[in-house]
């Protein structure tokens, strides 16, 4: 701004803030078997009735289903479901698929209807209970034989001028019909045909408003159409997906199989996020229908059922298990999840042979390791073995699951819960740890620091460590037990006595699979992921500005604020800022060779709290009475 008269003069500034971008914590992902869905596709979850909406009834007895129930009910918020399934390692297409055999299917002209989920084909048996209609329910209907058309087509024509352009728009079929084609006054020589619209306009012509559709082809018939006996409407369906007993499941309305529309009907159906959540579709029309249903289709005039679809293999192995990176299967269905940081396989039964599928061994402990490990912003929650003592528990931890990594935990035994297929009786079932201790993580990681937040552990016997919703355990654990499975990484669940008196069931263990002392507690491992995902996610901003002091002391000042922060609310060790924690980016860090390669690099360095495990008091007896001294 020039400066030419005396006076006041203000400008505005907008500050360079950078903003703060925080990890998440406390989603979790499964990995399991259903009896419909997508497969090897990360769903994501907001409450156990989603995944039931998405995946169908559980099976008989399937720990999944009632892992992720128990997250939900012991305070999980968000969570994401994996469906294993059989595939070709080639392909990445179902194995027992290639004629489309396991899909229940309808089809409708050049419509296919198969059971799905967002685009993705759904294999079961399940499928075969959905019912689909369409409806036409056009957004442009005809006013009337004689009152849509203003001047007669002839062939060649692919300008068209209407009475009216409600509802039509770039992209839009248009319907043209007569029952007069040879204008002879005789109805019945029909004639219909279809055309995609290019563009409308309406203009002022002469002092009257006149309107004209642009057609992507040219009328055919000769002498067809004319004004006085066409009617002129726009095609569009409206969709609606029913269950076995005519139930609504999910209704569209208004869509186009014109492939040019903007409501497109697969585009919307089969949309990877807001699509429907049980059927895909596809559509191969032919050039002269150009997205218009034969009238005589049945589907526009009652519910067709699907069918043909036909059970999955619920058998998982370990290489379904470990998957593919290059295709996204088995576990690798998650790499695209960014907010994940904890994963679970409760071990599962296989419906068909009644034997366990996912399994508490160390094969599938070992891929979750690993996996959780290769991404480095995940944690892995392994169960046991169903059956297992204490002292097999210990001999397994040792020798056959013989990993030291701090990017895990084991926990025993299973849970009692009461049986949700019976509720009003005293019937319980054995349920895998895993999705309740998730759901104590997430809790615990939602309260205010510094009895909560992810620094506290989700342990203890009190609101961090209670587990909800359970009647029992498979096997009790006494002190002298504990005492030979907490040093060796095995962290119990236990029915203990509150200060109130009552009992309760509580996680009573912290530690992860390390001997590490800096890594041996599972609030050290996991608040050292949420301070490395923070600082990578808000240092995004950096990437690609120029290298020097002024990008460094943004980024420094900006790790410095999230620390003083983390410190503040109670989640790092110290009585000062410089005694919690110390970020240092500049010419120390950072040198001229790291410049020229491109690289800017700093120190960080935080001082964590551990889980108090130990309380040991130590009591002397004087004549003055007695001291208490903890050490």
């Amino acid at each position: 701004m020039a400066y030419n008269t005396p006076g006041v003069f203000i400008n505005e500034e907008t500050p360079q803030l950078t903003p703060l971008i925080t990890a998440g914590t406390g989603v979790a992902g499964f990995l399991g078997f259903s009896t419909r869905g997508p497969s090897q596709l990360a769903v994501a979850l907001d409450s156990y009735e989603d995944l039931l909406r998405t995946f169908g009834a559980p099976y008989t007895d399937e720990s999944t289903f009632n892992s992720v129930k128990m997250f939900f009910e012991n305070g999980g918020s968000r969570a994401y479901f994996v469906r294993l399934s059989d595939y070709d390692v080639a392909t990445g297409a179902e194995n027992a698929d290639a004629a489309s055999t396991e899909v229940a299917t309808q089809q409708a002209g050049a419509l296919t209807i198969k059971a799905g989920y967002r685009g993705n084909e759904s294999v079961g048996t399940e499928g075969n209970s959905l019912y689909v209609q369409l409806t036409e329910n056009p957004m442009h209907p005809s006013a009337g034989r004689g009152q849509d058309l203003v001047t007669d087509l002839t062939a060649g024509n692919d300008v068209v001028e209407l009475s009216g352009l409600i509802g039509i728009r770039a992209g839009t079929l248009l319907k043209f019909f007569t029952d007069d084609s040879n204008n002879d006054s005789t109805i019945g020589d029909d004639t219909t045909e279809y055309h995609v619209v290019r563009r409308v306009e309406s203009r002022l012509e002469s002092g009257v408003i006149k309107h004209y559709a642009y057609l992507e082809t040219t009328i055919v018939a000769a002498t067809a159409f004319k004004a006085a006996t066409t009617t002129v409407e726009s095609v569009e369906y409206d969709v609606a997906v029913y269950n076995a007993t005519s139930e609504l499941l999910e209704s569209y309305s208004q869509l186009s199989l014109s492939e040019s529309a903007d409501n497109n009907m697969l585009a919307i159906i089969n949309d990877s996020e807001l699509g429907s959540r049980f059927i895909t579709l596809a559509y191969a029309p032919n050039a002269a229908d150009k997205g218009a249903l034969d009238v005589t289709e049945t589907i526009l005039t009652s519910q067709v059922q699907l069918s043909g679809g036909t059970a999955e293999n619920a058998g998982a192995t370990s290489a379904m298990f470990a998957g593919s990176e290059a295709l996204g299967k088995g576990i690798h269905a998650f790499d695209a999840i960014t907010e994940l940081n904890i994963i679970c396989a409760p071990p599962t039964l296989n419906p068909t042979t009644n034997t366990w599928s996912i399994q508490g061994t160390a094969v599938y402990h070992s891929l979750l390791l690993q996996y959780a490990e290769g991404r480095m912003d995940v944690f892995a929650i392994l169960d046991p073995a169903i059956g297992k003592t204490t002292t097999e528990i210990k001999q397994y931890r040792e020798t056959s699951l013989g990993v030291d990594t701090p990017w895990g935990a084991l926990y025993y035994p299973f849970l009692k819960i009461q049986d949700p297929e019976r509720p009003q009786s005293s019937a319980t079932i054995l349920v895998p740890p895993s999705g309740a201790v998730a759901g104590c993580y997430a809790r615990v990681d939602a309260l205010p620091a510094p009895d909560g937040g992810v620094s506290a552990a989700a342990a203890g016997v009190g609101i961090n460590g209670v587990v909800r919703n359970v009647v029992g355990l498979e096997i009790p654990v006494s002190d002298k037990e504990q005492a030979l499975l907490n040093p060796v990484g095995v962290n119990c669940i236990r029915r203990l006595v509150r200060a109130s008196g009552s009992q309760g069931i509580f996680i009573y263990g912290a530690r992860t699979l390390s001997t590490a002392a800096h890594m041996k507690y599972i609030p050290m491992r996991r608040t050292m992921t949420y301070i490395e995902e923070t600082v990578r996610l808000s240092s995004q901003f950096a990437i690609f500005k120029k290298n020097g002091p002024e990008i460094w002391s943004r980024l420094s000042l900006l790790i410095d604020t999230f620390l003083r922060d983390f410190w503040e609310e109670g989640n790092l060790k110290g009585a000062s800022p410089a005694e919690a924690f110390f970020v240092t980016i500049d010419s120390t860090t950072t040198t001229a060779v790291d410049i020229e390669n491109g690289i800017i690099r700093g120190k960080i360095g935080v001082s964590l709290f551990r889980p108090a495990e130990f309380i040991v008091f130590t009591f002397t007896q004087a004549q003055s009475g007695s001291s208490v001294e903890e050490i």
